[in-house]
């Protein structure tokens, strides 16, 4: 924004001088949300943008005022130490308010609205949704819909965690044509702005669900969206869990591999989930953010590593079966309606975050003096002890290019990956984008 524009600076300066106040103040769980929170609405009022053309940039500062004027608010509204006794109340953050009121029985009423005006937009995105939730367990489940548009109804999950009301968008398929409002912004961690009745700090703890890290200095997206999210923090304490247990019981050689595999799968949940907040295959709206669909990339992948971690097979012998790592998934079983002793393989290579760079190959074969003979072009298997080498004459690296070029099942430089055994009756969800 331009530094003589008197009053867009001070109503700039105004949000700051709040912001920091209140994070200051603050518990440190909120004061971590309130920082992601922050950096979304920044990313909202977008002050990269140049317009040269006079009705362009009136156009563009009464936005800037108006999403400031509407930030400062907030921010005002959020008393530091506020602690809601329940989730009925007022809510907001960068996205949207949340209200929740008392109804029938032991049900209770909700309505989020979010209005969001981005720079490279011609108009704001409006959505309006309501409906009815009630207990099950320590949750508050139910569906919401926008206004005479019950087909495109969200299926909504509530619980308080620390001073925050989380609220998450559950589905199990991603379908664009049902997303309410055609938005993706259902999922969020709210704050009390007018919390009733209020209740008493030392609660914070106690109604707190916390992962296995500490969430003091966290900077990596799919922390912070751990951090605030009960539900996917408990799933974080499973999966440390079961690292542990299994790393144990491993050898040497096999553990030092799983320790890279799982290094390299904690650094790609942040790549995928700032992928997903903002898709950049959507190329007319990647500025819109989408929590739903970041948040349901981080769950699948928290999902897929606990079951990878719970039924590794480390005395596997032979070629068959299911095998994974963080970046590669590979099946070995018998070809449907083929002759006795065909086999269907088919694997797939990707690098986190570019849904251009993958591997994706298929062929049948069989398995002769334990070497599989594909009937089609296919990487070379190689076992390393238990491990299994895709591609093992390539060299390493997701930049490396293998001699002659990458292979033409391949739209990166090669398809060597490492492999570990992983008992069967595991699913690995080859189709979603990556």
């Amino acid at each position: 924004m331009s530094c003589d524009d008197r009053e867009l600076v001070a109503l700039d300066k105004a949000v700051d001088v709040r912001f920091n106040t209140l994070v200051a103040k603050v518990d440190p769980l909120t004061a971590l949300l309130l920082r992601r929170d922050q950096r979304w609405f920044a990313e909202i009022l977008d002050d990269s943008q140049l317009f040269p053309d006079d009705r362009k940039s009136d156009r563009e500062r009464a936005r800037k005022k108006n999403l400031l004027a509407a930030r400062l608010k907030v921010l005002d509204a959020i008393a530091p130490g506020s602690v809601a006794a329940t989730p009925e109340g007022e809510w907001a953050n960068a996205l949207g308010s949340l209200r929740v009121r008392r109804g029938a029985g032991d049900t209770l009423e909700v309505a989020l609205s979010a209005k969001l005006s981005y720079a490279d937009l011609q108009e704001p995105l409006a959505c309006a949704l309501s409906g009815t939730v009630r207990p099950e367990g320590p949750l508050l489940v139910g569906d919401v819909a926008a206004a005479g548009d019950p087909v495109r109804m969200a299926h909504v999950r509530l619980r308080l965690q620390g001073a925050t009301l989380r609220l998450v968008h559950d589905y199990q398929a991603y379908d664009k044509d049902h997303r309410p409002c055609n938005l993706e912004i259902t999922t969020g961690s709210f704050f009390a702005t007018n919390p009733a009745p209020p209740g008493k700090p030392s609660v914070l703890a106690a109604r707190t669900v916390s992962p296995s890290f500490s969430c003091a200095g966290v900077q990596n997206s799919d922390e912070e969206e751990i951090c605030g999210d009960p539900e996917l923090a408990a799933r974080d304490v499973e999966i440390a869990r079961a690292y542990s247990q299994t790393i144990r019981r491993l050898e040497p050689r096999l553990a030092a591999a799983l320790r890279a595999d799982q290094r390299a799968y904690a650094k790609d949940n942040a790549t995928e989930f700032a992928t997903f907040l903002h898709p950049p295959w959507a190329k007319e709206t990647s500025m819109v953010h989408s929590p739903d669909y970041a948040r349901r990339e981080l769950r699948l992948r928290l999902d897929e590593r606990l079951a990878f971690l719970a039924n590794l097979d480390e005395k596997r012998a032979g070629l068959t079966g299911l095998w994974a790592a963080n970046n590669a998934v590979l099946t070995i079983a018998p070809a449907e309606g083929k002759t006795e002793g065909t086999l269907t393989a088919k694997g797939r290579k990707w690098v986190a975050g570019d849904r251009r760079r993958d591997c994706d190959f298929d062929s049948d074969g069989r398995i002769e003096n334990g070497v599989f003979k594909p009937n089609a072009e296919f990487p070379r298997l190689s076992r390393d002890g238990v491990a299994l080498i895709i591609s093992p004459e390539d060299p390493d690296g997701e930049d490396a290019v293998a001699a002659g070029g990458p292979p033409s099942y391949c739209r990166m430089g090669s398809a060597k990956a490492r492999l570990f055994p992983v008992k069967a009756g595991i699913e690995f969800d080859y189709d979603r984008i990556r």
